[in-house]
């Protein structure tokens, strides 16, 4: 017999969705096994579970509740205290408050710049080419040995040891560094002596060699300078706007640099 493919199909019911079916079969299997549930050990096992499980839901609702509280608090915290700023600001003040607190910021950026740089200084090769090249004279007008100092962060220490190192490599008499703290007046490469105002002639010749390497060495004063003709390199943060190469002159003495 032929099928009759004439015929109309009948639609199938849609399926119930996934939650759906997970009930009824929950439902089913406690309708089977009605009997065995309410057996007093099981039933009480099942009040202490859905016991357990309603106040642990419950507490964590309330942590959850607390938390966006205290969110809210802080947000309204912080938008009363703009408005407070704000309070009776035109728009042209409160533009010149907001252009204070930008200008506040770069400064405290530019500190932040001095002091812990994202580029570190070190000797380039060029540099090291120099001292080689000019070894012979350095070792005759630098004290026997030199003393470095540097300030203990930042890229001052490890700059200090490029000098060291580079000296000792060409038979120049240096110690190690040693790490001493700057004063805001004290920037970049410093020759230390006892008496900035009156250099003695071996340092003056020292920052002029220096500054044929492209550097920019200023005089400074050297307090435990063991006599007038004793100097030392310290070496402190860079300035924000390193000056121009320039022919060295004496400065007045800085302020105390702890060495």
């Amino acid at each position: 017999m032929s099928e009759d493919t004439g015929s109309p199909k009948v639609p199938r019911p849609p399926e119930a969705p996934e939650w759906a079916q997970s009930i009824l079969w929950m439902w089913h299997h406690v309708r089977t096994n009605w009997d065995a549930l309410m057996r007093a050990p099981v039933i009480v096992v099942l009040v202490a579970v859905a016991g357990a499980a309603y106040f642990a839901g419950r507490a964590t609702r309330n942590d959850q509740h607390e938390l966006d509280q205290q969110r809210i608090s802080f947000l309204q915290d912080q938008i009363t205290a703009y408005k407070d700023r704000l309070q009776g600001a035109t728009p042209d003040q409160a533009a010149k408050r907001f252009s204070t607190l930008e200008t506040a910021l770069a400064t405290a950026n530019r500190k932040i710049g001095r002091f812990m740089p994202d580029t570190k200084r070190h000797l380039t090769d060029a540099d090291k080419a120099f001292i080689k090249t000019h070894a012979a004279e350095l070792k005759k007008i630098l004290p026997s040995p030199i003393e470095l100092f540097g300030m203990s962060f930042g890229d001052s220490i490890g700059y200090a040891s490029d000098f060291s190192d580079e000296f000792k490599a060409n038979g120049i008499q240096a110690a190690d560094p040693i790490a001493a703290p700057c004063s805001d007046d004290q920037d970049g490469i410093l020759v230390g002596m006892k008496d900035a105002s009156k250099p003695p002639a071996n340092a003056l010749r020292f920052i002029s060699l220096l500054t044929d390497m492209g550097m920019h060495p200023s005089p400074t004063r050297w307090y435990n300078a063991p006599d007038d003709t004793a100097f030392d390199l310290f070496i402190c943060p860079e300035a924000t706007n390193p000056p121009t190469a320039s022919p060295p002159s004496p400065a007045p003495p800085a302020s105390p640099p702890g060495r």
